[in-house]
């Protein structure tokens, strides 16, 4: 682990192995605070270091009931990055 960073490789990808399950899972006012959490992780590694974000989201979101989903896309803001490819000039 680099000097001055208190989180090694290993921490941090298990922070990001498991965050989007930690959202769904908590009580409202966590999710708010776990989805900003992942949307400022997101803006930094995302798609380098989180190439499988996307793959996660997917998956979450069909196992989701619709309305559950709906809700929970408009509460939680995408990151820049994914908001800057292409297809997703919308957000």
């Amino acid at each position: 682990m680099p000097e001055g960073d208190p989180l090694g490789d290993e921490s941090r990808e298990a922070i990001r192995r498991n965050i989007v399950d930690l959202m769904l899972l908590a009580p409202a006012q966590v999710q708010r605070q776990v989805g900003e959490a992942v949307t400022i992780i997101a803006d930094y590694d995302f798609p380098h270091k989180w190439d499988y974000l996307l793959q996660v989201c997917s998956q979450e979101a069909a196992l989701a009931k619709p309305a559950k989903l709906r809700a929970k896309l408009r509460s939680t803001p995408l990151p820049s990055a994914v908001c800057s490819a292409p297809a997703r000039r919308t957000c």
